[in-house]
Protein backbone atom coordinates (compact mmCIF):
# COMPACT_ATOMS: atom_id res chain seq x y z
CA UNK A 1 0.00 0.00 0.00
CA UNK A 2 2.29 2.32 1.03
CA UNK A 3 4.09 1.28 -2.80
CA UNK A 4 1.06 2.21 -4.25
CA UNK A 5 1.01 6.00 -2.66
CA UNK A 6 4.63 6.93 -3.46
CA UNK A 7 3.59 6.20 -6.58
CA UNK A 8 0.24 8.24 -6.65
CA UNK A 9 2.10 11.11 -5.34
CA UNK A 10 5.13 10.92 -7.77
CA UNK A 11 2.96 11.23 -10.34
CA UNK A 12 0.84 13.40 -8.88
CA UNK A 13 3.53 15.65 -8.64
CA UNK A 14 4.89 14.89 -12.32
CA UNK A 15 1.23 15.84 -13.61
CA UNK A 16 1.25 19.08 -12.17
CA UNK A 17 4.61 20.49 -12.82
CA UNK A 18 4.01 19.60 -16.64
CA UNK A 19 0.55 21.04 -16.81
CA UNK A 20 -0.70 23.43 -14.07
CA UNK A 21 2.72 24.71 -12.22
CA UNK A 22 3.38 28.55 -12.01
CA UNK A 23 5.92 30.69 -10.80
CA UNK A 24 4.68 31.24 -6.91
CA UNK A 25 6.46 31.78 -3.80
CA UNK A 26 7.63 29.37 -1.78
CA UNK A 27 5.02 29.30 0.91
CA UNK A 28 2.27 28.79 -1.38
CA UNK A 29 4.38 25.81 -2.83
CA UNK A 30 4.27 24.30 0.36
CA UNK A 31 0.90 24.27 1.09
CA UNK A 32 0.37 23.42 -2.64
CA UNK A 33 2.12 19.59 -2.04
CA UNK A 34 0.49 19.52 1.32
CA UNK A 35 -2.74 19.57 0.13
CA UNK A 36 -1.47 16.90 -2.66
CA UNK A 37 -0.49 14.35 -0.03
CA UNK A 38 -3.92 14.86 1.53
CA UNK A 39 -5.19 13.92 -1.94
CA UNK A 40 -2.44 11.76 -2.51
CA UNK A 41 -3.95 9.68 0.68
CA UNK A 42 -7.73 9.94 -1.01
CA UNK A 43 -6.53 8.50 -4.51
CA UNK A 44 -4.64 5.88 -2.50
CA UNK A 45 -7.38 4.29 -1.33
CA UNK A 46 -9.35 4.43 -4.42
CA UNK A 47 -6.09 2.93 -6.49
CA UNK A 48 -6.19 -0.11 -4.48
CA UNK A 49 -9.97 -0.88 -6.38
CA UNK A 50 -9.44 1.20 -9.85
CA UNK A 51 -6.73 2.16 -12.10
CA UNK A 52 -6.13 5.65 -10.35
CA UNK A 53 -1.96 4.97 -11.02
CA UNK A 54 -2.55 4.17 -14.41
CA UNK A 55 -4.66 6.86 -14.89
CA UNK A 56 -1.84 9.50 -14.12
CA UNK A 57 0.66 7.82 -16.27
CA UNK A 58 -1.20 8.64 -18.83
CA UNK A 59 -2.34 12.02 -18.15
CA UNK A 60 1.68 12.46 -17.30
CA UNK A 61 2.73 10.99 -21.01
CA UNK A 62 0.17 13.58 -22.92
CA UNK A 63 1.19 16.48 -20.99
CA UNK A 64 4.91 15.06 -21.89
CA UNK A 65 4.08 14.97 -24.96
CA UNK A 66 1.79 18.16 -25.38
CA UNK A 67 5.30 20.08 -23.56
CA UNK A 68 7.91 18.69 -26.11
CA UNK A 69 5.47 19.40 -29.07
CA UNK A 70 4.46 23.49 -27.37
CA UNK A 71 8.76 23.71 -26.86
CA UNK A 72 9.59 22.15 -30.60
CA UNK A 73 6.83 24.61 -32.34
CA UNK A 74 8.37 27.63 -29.75
CA UNK A 75 12.04 26.89 -30.89
CA UNK A 76 10.78 26.75 -34.59
CA UNK A 77 9.47 29.90 -34.09
CA UNK A 78 5.60 28.97 -35.19
CA UNK A 79 4.21 30.33 -31.29
CA UNK A 80 5.49 33.59 -29.96
CA UNK A 81 7.52 32.83 -26.53
CA UNK A 82 5.32 32.76 -23.57
CA UNK A 83 4.87 35.89 -21.79
CA UNK A 84 5.24 36.37 -18.53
Amino acid sequence: MWLLFITIFALCILVYVLGFARKIKLWQNVIVYIAMFFGALILTFFGAFLPVAESLIVAAIVLALYRFRLHRERKAGNIPPKQN
